[in-house]
């Protein structure tokens, strides 16, 4: 396999079969990678330095599932490798639920755009736009409100250093986290038609899942949810229009 850039899977050591999936593909697609071994829920400490209770009881919908808190630490453990790698300053991280599109083989490209940034830049490889067979162009999108997915990004290393400083206290998902580029200030984009999709619910990625929230934390996200929308969405506008103002 040619590797063209640096790419790394996060997959849990239990879930066997999902890395068994994602390998194939990488492979056929012709992209060497380096397996990340996730943080796993099942055996985080009752204390956590890096999780903020008070401020998700204070500015969240719920408190967060184990899992959730895992996956965070998961993708802080490869920021911390592309914010240290000498040789090249970016970077692909998925998820191992994953797939290749057929409109992956423009990624280097895409790549190195956001390797010369001098700022700190991520584009999400996976966008709501489906992808598609005869796709050759790819736009990137400045969204106001970026996609709450953490399948497929590239990242440069300025931005895993800004993201790295932005969670050593962490209070939401780390989609969440990503989204919020008003606070952190890394530029957030999207690359459509997608270079990667989410496979179907049953290869679903157990990074992110495997640890039900009892039902009363379920019914809480929901009855705060819309209040929460609307705060994230004003703030992206009046951070959207700072930008504008000359």
């Amino acid at each position: 396999m040619k590797t063209i850039v640096p790419v790394y899977v996060i997959n849990l050591d239990r879930s066997e079969e999902r890395m068994a999936r994602i390998t194939a593909e990488l492979e056929e697609a012709g992209l060497a990678f380096q397996r990340i071994q996730a943080v796993d829920a099942v055996s985080l400490p009752d204390h956590l330095a890096e999780y903020d209770a008070m401020a998700n009881a204070r500015r969240y919908l719920a408190p967060l599932s184990p899992a959730e808190i895992a996956c965070v630490l998961s993708h802080r453990k490869v920021w911390k490798l592309i914010a240290t790698q000498t040789d090249q300053n970016a970077a692909v991280v998925l998820e191992d639920d994953a797939g290749v599109a057929a409109s992956a083989r423009n990624l280097l490209g895409l790549v190195e755009t956001v390797a010369r940034s001098s700022r700190p830049e991520l584009t999400k490889l996976y966008d709501l736009t489906p992808p598609g067979q005869k796709d050759r162009h790819h736009r990137r999108k400045h969204p106001l409100l970026p996609a709450l997915t953490t399948t497929a990004q590239t990242l440069n290393r300025a931005a895993a250093e800004a993201l790295l400083r932005f969670t050593d206290r962490f209070y939401e998902p780390v989609d969440v986290i990503i989204q919020r580029w008003w606070d952190h200030r890394v530029s957030i984009t999207s690359v459509a038609p997608s270079m990667f999709m989410e496979v179907g619910h049953d290869t679903e990625s157990t990074i992110r899942t495997g640890t039900r929230r009892p039902a009363e934390g379920r019914f809480l996200r929901e009855i705060r949810r819309p209040v929460w929308q609307l705060r994230r969405l004003a703030a992206a506008v009046v951070a959207a229009r700072g930008l504008r103002a000359p």
